[in-house]
């Protein structure tokens, strides 16, 4: 029985216009003779352009470009056999002398897209899947003598063909519109996919160095010197060759021509295109009584005569004609493609270079090292292998390319492999996506060069890196080996060898294991090619066997065990169910490789990598049933993680997924978590009083299961609760009972939440400045071994430290902060940061870091939807560089309706305005007062100082002197009651503020 495989290719379907009326008017005999003729012409022309036919139905032909074999020009292959199939319709209607009026004519569909295949050449049900349906109802649609193209073939073929697009069409079966266009024209010898020719070129200065070396070496022995320049395809060979040519100039003769993968008359191809650059037979400048023989001999090599000469009269025609045009200066014949070649014109080569006497010639050849594996290269030849760009030679290339984002440059680099054409594709895509973060589609252009690359690997070496593909894009060959069949695993080594040779994989520098050999594929493409050929049952089979055979084994790499074993029963399961297969064991896989991701996502948690824990635990959650406890722990630490990563809308989604499924199985802990998780997704809109008696309820919950963890998180948000307030001294407690129950439930990441909660109270609370101080850097000590603890303690400290004047110390502290939050993607975590940064900014008088800092949080702040909390901070910047204007539009993100109820940011937010209105010459006592009173309302002194600080200056503008210097004395007494000694003593400049009346 014929293995499947899953393949790119081209499916062609052309019709009979009009077939029924034809039958009508012709007799049977007619028909049948008339209807012959047509299908052997489209046969022979199919197949002559390396189509296969699958089968006539009806009228219809249906053909197939890519089955057995893969071509990189399958697309342009279909399209100039439809082009050359319309016109050779002319003349068989000519030929078939039918009556006036009656004529055949056809309509063409050709669409490019994958299939399901026999891996040999089975002409019964050859090829399956929705391109073969596509095919057909293009074909349905296009007009008498027209050729409609889908999408994937139009882009594939719009560099050799003129095509045009047309309306949408609406297909019987397709769910959407089939984008559609028309084919007008076709160039015979250019290439479908577009290439850039006006870059620099970048990373070849040693090739380059070589290529005019040899040109040299040929001027100095005026002789032939065969040059031959091997990779692969889109390594950059005729870019090289362009450059070289550039440099020549006046100085010397080129002359290229290109060898052809098909067609009549292909073996002097090149030769008919070097002679034609020449000018043509006839403007060779041959002389002596054997210039009309020479003449003759190179009209029958490119087809110009019909003569039968033998090869070696020709070999001795062309090595004329090239002493010739050398004569007056060096000439350089480049053949392109010289792989292609048919075995006489390397024959030919061969012959140029041991026979070509007295002229300066190199003979420059382009090729992929197949050739070099097919055909020994002459004796003496200079060989150039040109490898990947580097990472550095790649980010030049993408300089030019104009490729600006610094994450998407960084999975360009890492798909191309330093192959400069799938550089340049991938580039192009890039321009249709949004940049935030989208997947790159790989260009059918990179697909249809690789899927043909591999198509031509011997079976064994197919099988084998097809298998290295489902372990990753690092394998080893043991693991390689648990996954080839038995009958195959003497054959995995040399085939792993041959496959390096052909430089599909490589050795890889990093991971190393014991006792194994660890490789790579040369580029993420290849392995995503490879991997794309397998079936899905057979992905489903090797996945779910290369989890079963890895489980528990040392493994390539630093990844943890759970997280191998969980992505490979993932991939079974999903293969399984896209199949159809929804039993008992796909049931089984999912609920296996659910509790694996998730016991990795604890782990990820466990290093702090919460970024990569909230993508397993969103896969874990996926796997896991509805019903089953373990997947309501994983939602819950799904959305704490969102949180933390400042992902508010989507925290809050799964917060409320997870009170829907606590509800659905009636477990009364779950819901708590989730209504917590609720209240913190919406930190500066719930009610205080509301979410004070949700707490509460969450407590007695947790109390009653012995829930420590439950229980931390509660008090936690009770410290939240009352920090809003302004109450500091209240959520100090309520801070401290968080911390004491998250090192009873020993969780180091919700420990680290709880001392924020008590740092952000030590910070802002009564605690004097160095009490808290000294508290800090006892916590410290403990923090060394968490660096999100570590970053919470010292933003604190850093603040702290700027009230006491040590701005150094401060700043040391908060720029290692903010490098762990930075490193850590807390986002949320780096926005409060900044609170703290801004005040430690105005303190020190660098109002530019001050206004850095501000901007920084709101850019954080406004992308979850809350700018306007940070607001009031950046108007205080402003303000403090006499910016007026520029904080009253920071201001203006404020919907005075719908203002957080937060006090403390009511103070701050009432202060700002005030300080605005009373510098434009307003009277702004009155909302100067309001925050007063609201900030003395709770405990925190230097809101209390900044308020009054804040009545004071619109108390002065306004020329109340008295009161404003009463008022002065009530600030500077809550700043030192805190410790802040050096609010306290900048209190003076209010003061001037008045006298100058800014």
């Amino acid at each position: 029985m014929s293995r499947e495989v899953r393949k790119t290719v081209t499916v062609f379907f052309a019709d009979v216009v009009g077939s029924t009326a034809l039958g009508e008017r012709l007799d049977p005999e007619a028909l049948r003779l008339v209807m012959s003729r047509w299908f052997a012409l489209a046969e022979a022309t199919l197949e002559r352009h390396g189509g296969t036919v699958e089968k006539f139905i009806g009228d219809a032909v249906m053909a197939v470009f890519g089955v057995p074999l893969v071509h990189e020009d399958d697309a342009l292959r279909a399209v100039r056999a439809a082009v050359e199939l319309q016109s050779q319709l002319e003349q068989l209607n000519s030929e078939l002398l039918l009556s006036p009026g009656i004529r055949l004519d056809v309509r063409t569909g050709i669409t490019t897209g994958e299939v399901v295949a026999a891996a040999d050449d089975v002409r019964q049900n050859l090829v399956t899947g929705d391109v073969v349906n596509t095919a057909k109802r293009l074909e349905e649609a296009a007009g008498a003598g027209e050729i409609l193209l889908g999408a994937v073939t139009a882009q594939l073929v719009e560099g050799a063909a003129t095509i045009h697009p047309v309306a949408p069409l609406v297909a019987k079966g397709k769910s959407l519109p089939v984008e559609a266009w028309q084919v007008t024209a076709v160039d015979p010898t250019a290439d479908g996919v577009r290439r850039r020719s006006d870059g620099s070129l970048v990373g070849r200065r040693r090739p380059l160095q070589r290529l005019r070396a040899a040109i040299d070496l040929a001027e100095r022995q005026r002789s032939c010197v065969p040059v031959f320049v091997l990779g692969p395809p889109g390594i950059g060979k005729s870019r090289l060759a362009r450059e070289f040519f550039a440099g020549i100039g006046d100085n010397g003769t080129v002359l290229t021509g290109r060898c052809i993968p098909y067609g009549r008359g292909i073996t002097f191809w090149a030769l008919g295109e070097i002679i034609g650059a020449a000018g043509g037979v006839a403007a060779l400048a041959l002389d002596g009584p054997d210039a009309a023989t020479v003449r003759e001999r190179l009209e029958v090599a490119i087809g110009d005569s019909s003569a039968a000469v033998p090869s070696d009269e020709i070999f001795w025609a062309v090595r004329r004609a090239v002493e010739t045009l050398a004569r007056d200066g060096p000439l350089v014949l480049c053949i392109d493609d010289l792989h292609l070649a048919e075995p006489m014109l390397l024959d030919l080569v061969e012959y140029l270079v041991g026979w070509s006497r007295d002229a300066p010639v190199v003979l420059l050849g382009l090729a992929r090292p197949e050739l070099n594996e097919t055909r020994p290269l002459p004796v003496g030849a200079v060989v150039i292998e040109l490898e990947p760009l580097s990472a550095g030679e790649c980010g030049e290339l993408l300089d030019d390319l104009g490729v600006d984002d610094v994450a998407l440059r960084g999975r360009i680099v890492e798909a191309a492999g330093g192959n400069p054409l799938f550089i340049e594709q991938l580039a192009a895509m890039v321009g249709e996506l949004d940049t935030s973060g989208a997947e790159i589609e790989v260009p059918p252009s990179i697909t249809a060069v690789l899927d043909s690359r591999l198509d031509r690997l011997p079976a064994v070496e197919r099988s084998i890196l097809e298998r290295a593909s489902v372990v990753g894009k690092e394998f080893w060959r043991d693991a390689v080996t648990r996954l080839t069949p038995p009958a195959l695993r003497n054959d995995v080594a040399s085939s792993l060898l041959s496959l390096t040779r052909r430089g599909l994989i490589e050795p890889s520098p990093s991971s190393p294991l014991l006792f194994d050999d660890v490789s790579r594929f040369r580029h993420a493409l290849i392995r995503d090619a490879a991997y794309a050929g397998l079936p899905k049952a057979e992905r489903a089979e090797l996945h779910e066997l290369f989890a079963t055979s890895v489980d528990g084994t040392p493994t390539a790499g630093n990844a943890a065990p759970d997280e191998i074993v969980g992505f490979h029963l993932e991939q079974a399961c999903r293969y399984r169910h896209e199949l159809g297969l929804d039993d008992g064991r796909t049931a089984l896989l999912g609920e296996t490789a659910g509790r694996r991701l998730g016991a990795a996502a604890r782990r990820a948690l466990t290093r702090e990598d919460v970024l990569a824990a909230s993508f397993l635990l969103e896969r874990a959650v996926r796997l896991l049933p509805l019903g089953d406890p373990e997947r309501l722990e994983f939602e819950r630490e799904r959305a704490q993680a969102l949180w933390e990563l400042g992902q508010a809308e989507r925290a809050e989604e799964a917060s409320r997924a997870l009170l829907e499924h606590a509800a659905a199985v009636s477990d009364p802990i779950a819901a708590a978590h989730a209504r917590l998780g609720l209240q913190h997704a919406r930190l500066f809109d719930d009610d205080v009083e509301a979410g004070r008696l949700a707490v509460q309820e969450a407590i007695d919950v947790f109390e009653e299961a012995g829930d420590e963890l439950g229980l931390a998180r509660a008090w936690r948000r009770l410290s939240w609760l009352e920090q809003r307030e302004g109450a500091h001294g209240a959520a100090e407690h309520a801070a401290r009972e968080a911390v004491r129950y998250a090192i009873a439930s020993d969780d180091r990441r919700e420990e680290a939440l709880a001392v924020d909660a008590l740092c952000t109270s030590l910070l802002y609370g009564p605690t004097p400045v160095e009490t808290a101080l000294g508290e800090c850097h006892a916590l410290l000590g403990r923090a060394r071994a968490s660096p999100t603890l570590e970053a919470i303690v010292l933003s604190t400290v850093a603040g702290l430290e700027a009230m006491r004047g040590h701005f150094d110390d401060a700043n040391s502290a908060y720029a290692r902060a903010k490098e762990l939050f930075e490193e850590l993607g807390l986002r949320i975590a780096l926005a409060g940061l900044t609170q703290v940064g801004v005040p430690l900014a105005l303190l020190a008088g660098d109002l530019e870091a001050a206004e850095r800092e501000a901007r920084l949080g709101l850019e954080i702040l406004a992308s979850v939807g809350n700018a306007a909390v940070q607001a009031p901070l950046l108007a205080d910047a402003l303000l403090a560089a006499g910016r007026i204007g520029d904080a009253r539009a920071a201001l203006a993100v404020i919907d005075p309706a719908r203002t957080p109820q937060h006090v403390p940011w009511q103070v701050t937010w009432r202060s700002a305005e005030a300080r605005i209105e009373a510098r434009s010459g307003g009277d702004a006592t009155g909302l100067a007062h309001e925050a007063v009173a609201l900030a003395q309302g709770g405990d925190d002194p230097n809101l209390a100082g900044e308020a009054l600080a804040a009545l004071a200056e619109t108390l002065e503008l306004a020329g109340k002197h008295g009161e404003a210097t009463a008022t002065l004395e009530q600030a500077r007494a809550a700043f030192e009651r805190k410790g802040n000694l050096v609010a306290a003593a900048s209190l003076g400049g209010i003061m001037d503020r008045g006298a100058t009346g800014r």
